[in-house]
């Protein structure tokens, strides 16, 4: 699962998400489910969708949710996340994102769940390093992974952070340029935002 279509929303407007998938395995892919939480704080929509496509390794498909959203109300933190199941995932932290969706009430530049906030890297477009900053609830250890936008994991990086504001430091001028995928692992929270590497 890699991204979730953004677009600017009002409350009662009816919306079926759209998720582009990418088998980042090594076997094919008979079925799956996808879930979509949709919303923001005990106001969520959940739905599961069955899901019957064959995917080899290296494929791509567009998925639509079969089923409708309604925007019951619009917080700077509502959002679209799909999750998809897949019995016998060995790495089942590729298989979550997350959208902000554009509102009119204005989004403030970072994800956040159970008080854990991943920020917008500094500076984006990054051209020769940039920093990423993420704030905890309470110390931990936190995994960063970079990612292109077909899944590829390019880079990854492990900190035993403290409570609060942490950053990772990391070098772009080696990576080429374009949009990439930057999440971090916190306990079971996982949290991703898009970066651009410029030269």
């Amino acid at each position: 699962d890699k991204s979730v279509t953004d677009e600017c929303l009002q409350v009662n407007s009816v919306i079926n998400p759209v998720i582009e998938l990418y088998n980042n395995g090594n076997s094919a892919v008979q079925e799956f489910y996808v879930v979509f939480n949709v919303g923001t704080g005990n106001d969520i929509m959940t739905d599961t969708q069955f899901v019957a496509h064959h995917m080899l390794p290296g494929d791509t498909m567009i998925y639509t949710s079969v089923n409708d959203f309604v925007v019951t109300n619009l917080t700077s933190n509502w959002e679209v996340k799909a999750t998809v199941i897949i019995p016998n995932d060995k790495n089942i932290y590729n298989n979550t994102k997350r959208n902000l969706s554009c509102t009119n009430v204005g989004l403030p530049d970072y994800e956040n769940e159970a008080n854990v906030y991943l920020g917008q890297n500094e500076p984006n477009p990054a051209i020769t390093t940039t920093r990423i900053p993420y704030s905890l609830p309470e110390a931990g250890k936190v995994t960063l992974e970079v990612s292109t936008t077909l899944g590829q994991v390019i880079y990854t990086d492990v900190q035993e952070a403290e409570q609060g504001l942490n950053y990772f430091e990391m070098k772009t001028s080696d990576l080429a340029v374009g949009i990439y995928y930057y999440t971090i692992h916190y306990k079971d929270i996982t949290l991703t935002k898009k970066m651009v590497v410029e030269k």
